[in-house]
């Protein structure tokens, strides 16, 4: 078994390292000095033995989530982990779980010691290293993930843009623009990630291009790098370029015209009312089920919605399904009057699916109408409004149930309001 030196922040930080370990395990510490506390746990990571190896990693693990919360030993857990990193006698196993485990109790302290790792020689450590950067959850740690960016070659450059991309480092857009047009999939595919992730919209002309020149082979990450631009776009206040990411995912077929109705639900505008509503005769059931949900969220179109359910014309079956759009609406009240008069609808299907519209109304004006409905002559719009009933969640809605309970003279109502009443306890 191989010792460690005798540092005496390292000897002190492993003391409390390893009396933190025993104390969260089933495993207990040989008696005598710390030192034999200390051996035993190295000498558990630097065991052979891979199911001794990993109960030792998982022990650290949860050892560190619950040190870094803790403001008396997060620091002396940290420069332990450090201190392991760094030791040179100790084996690649044991060195590398410590960087794994370090983001959870690392902060401002681990940076420097870990940025020296990315120069590293053993390919094992230096990428555990840009991990445990890419990691931390401090701003300081994207810096030399960005400045190894500069010099590095091969699969460690690869690897290095997905960190600054996950960082979403802007600083390393610069570097990143050329490397998305590199002749070497693997880095141009991983740039192009990392640009999308960063959202910085100076990335776009690069970004569309790619798009518009892609490969069958590439399609799919590509594509993945474009919807993920979009969003953060989105997030970006970028609203507009994002919009118009959408509408372009939109135009093409399966998961990607999903992924831009989506996001038009999210961007959009009221005149993306007609376009959605086209998607709603797809004969793909996940184009029109994204449909259906981005119609339910797209700001400003529940008038616009209201007024197809108002037209003599609209098919029953439009109708109800625009009814079901609207019951997804948290503004909903805007069109309470053409909600309430398609509960009075004479097909079925329309009164049941203004059921659940009138779910998203006032007790006051939905109540009365929803009584009606649980008492219609027709079954399944019956069913279909308890079920309604059962999740309604307007102010005073259970008291008013109640009270429908306690005053109806009807048996068979009352037997309704009692199931559902019950249904809602649950």
């Amino acid at each position: 078994m191989k010792a460690i030196g005798r540092s005496p922040i390292l000897f002190h930080s492993l003391c409390l390292l390893i009396s933190a370990v025993f104390a969260a395990s089933a495993v207990k510490a040989d008696e005598g000095s710390p030192e034999a506390d200390i051996q035993r746990i190295i000498a558990r990571l630097e065991s052979g033995d891979d199911a001794d190896r990993k109960e030792a990693r998982a022990t650290l693990q949860n050892l560190a989530g619950r040190a870094g919360k803790n403001d008396k030993t997060r620091r002396p857990v940290s420069l332990a982990l450090i201190e392991i990193a760094g030791n040179t006698t100790l084996s690649d196993v044991t060195r590398v779980s410590a960087l794994q485990v370090l983001p959870r109790v690392g902060r401002y302290e681990a940076v420097r010691p870990v940025a020296g790792m990315l120069k590293s020689e053993n390919p094992k450590l230096r990428d555990a290293a840009r991990q445990s950067l890419e990691a931390l959850p401090v701003p300081t740690a994207t810096k030399p993930l960005r400045d190894a960016l500069k010099t590095a070659t091969g699969e460690f450059r690869v690897a290095l843009v997905q960190s600054v991309g996950k960082r979403q480092d802007s600083l390393s857009v610069g570097l990143l623009l050329p490397m998305a047009t590199s002749e070497e999939r693997a880095l141009r595919l991983a740039a192009l990630a990392a640009l999308a992730e960063i959202g910085d919209r100076s990335a776009k002309d690069v970004i569309d291009a790619a798009v518009a020149n892609v490969t069958a082979d590439d399609r799919d990450a590509v594509l993945a790098s474009f919807t993920r631009f979009a969003w953060r776009l989105r997030e970006t206040s970028e609203g507009g370029a994002s919009r118009r990411a959408f509408l372009k995912l939109a135009e093409l077929e399966g998961k990607w015209c999903v992924a831009g109705i989506e996001g038009l639900g999210k961007t959009g505008v009221r005149r993306e009312v007609p376009l959605l509503l086209s998607f709603l005769d797809s004969e793909d059931e996940t184009i029109r089920n994204a449909a259906r949900q981005a119609l339910g969220v797209l700001r400003g179109s529940a008038q616009d919605i209201a007024a197809i359910v108002d037209t003599a014309d609209t098919p029953l079956a439009r109708r109800a399904e625009l009814l079901d759009v609207l019951a997804l609406r948290k503004d909903a009240s805007r069109v309470a009057d053409s909600i309430v008069k398609a509960s009075h609808h004479h097909a079925p299907e329309v009164r049941g699916s203004a059921a659940g519209a009138l779910a998203r109304l006032d007790v006051d004006t939905a109540g009365a109408r929803l009584m009606a409905l649980l008492a219609d002559a027709d079954a399944s719009v019956k069913k279909r409004t308890s079920k309604v009933l059962v999740m309604w969640k307007a102010d005073g809605a259970h008291a008013f149930l109640e009270k429908q309970r306690d005053a109806t003279p009807d048996a068979g109502l009352r037997a309704s309001l009692e199931a559902i009443l019950e249904a809602r306890k649950a």
